[in-house]
């Protein structure tokens, strides 16, 4: 990795495994380099089967004080954001030192059931109104007029959420489009 300015750091959204082994990625890359600028993928938003998503994401970007993003190869959503990330961080300086990295740990990140409820409305929903680049700034506007945390979302703020976005989705959608998105609503909250 000498020379290098920067790395995406790629994991699997259908296998948690993926998100827990980037340290050992990191530490690895940042063994034998100068500073990096780090963005970190959820890669596969597409498909069904998902362990985990942007929540549990952004807390392994946190600790690393850079950006995280949810993409799609096959539809290219967020792809060239990342990149562009990637670049103007290194450009800027915002960067981590390998010495930092060596002292960051993720081993205590876990996936609470609400953070994972979340995850999987803010997927269904992404997924509705046709990908994460759309998507997540409505989520984003949602949860901040809501005054949401989404890290720390109990269920009645996730009904108040989900209420919203229907509101949203509704007057642009069918009948059978929103009761789709309803029940997938419902799904991720099942069990709370």
């Amino acid at each position: 990795m000498r020379g290098a300015n920067g790395v995406l750091f790629v994991s699997d959204l259908t296998n948690y495994e993926t998100l827990t082994n980037i340290q050992e990625w990191i530490e690895m890359v940042t063994k034998n380099s100068n500073d990096l600028s780090l963005v970190f993928l959820g890669n596969k938003s597409d498909p069904a089967g998902k362990e985990f998503g942007l929540n549990a994401l952004k807390q392994v970007a946190d600790a690393y004080s850079s950006p995280s993003y949810i993409t799609s190869a096959k539809t290219g959503d967020n792809v060239e954001k990342a990149f562009h990330d990637l670049c103007k961080n290194a450009i800027k300086g915002k960067v981590i030192t390998p010495d930092a990295a060596k002292s960051v740990d993720i081993s205590g990140i876990t996936i609470s059931s609400n953070v994972a409820a979340m995850d999987k409305v803010m997927d269904a929903f992404c997924k509705a109104v046709g990908g994460y680049n759309i998507g997540l700034p409505i989520l984003d506007k949602s949860m901040d007029d809501l005054g949401i945390d989404f890290e720390h979302c109990t269920k009645d703020e996730m009904v108040k959420l989900t209420d919203s976005l229907i509101a949203v989705f509704s007057p642009t959608h069918t009948d059978e489009q929103t009761d789709l998105l309803k029940s997938e609503f419902d799904k991720a909250m099942e069990g709370l």
